[in-house]
């Protein structure tokens, strides 16, 4: 039966240490938000008139019907909202 090297054994069984781990995710692509300020706002706004308790709480099917039926989110529904990382460049709208 052959010894493990010790020294290969360590490499390979040392999780990645936590600046390690923080340089990843930093070289990590996200996704880009591609949608206005006041767009955001907009959606912010429609949020907090639904959170009738203030808990941040609400049903997804709630908000998602308001903002599909609300007038100044119609009319930017269908524009460019999330750009996803990647060599496609995928680009998501909000519907």
């Amino acid at each position: 039966m052959k010894k493990k090297n010790a020294k290969n054994a360590n490499l390979i069984l040392d999780p990645l240490d936590e600046s390690g781990f923080r340089d990843a995710l930093d070289k990590r692509e996200r996704a880009k938000c591609l949608l206005l300020p006041s767009q955001i706002q907009t959606m912010k706004d429609i949020y907090n008139a639904l959170d009738k308790h203030n808990d941040q709480i609400l049903k997804r099917s709630e908000y998602l019907m308001r903002l599909r039926t609300d007038e100044k989110i119609v009319d930017f529904i269908d524009v460019d909202a999330v750009q996803l990382p990647g060599g496609a460049k995928k680009i998501l709208t909000l519907d």
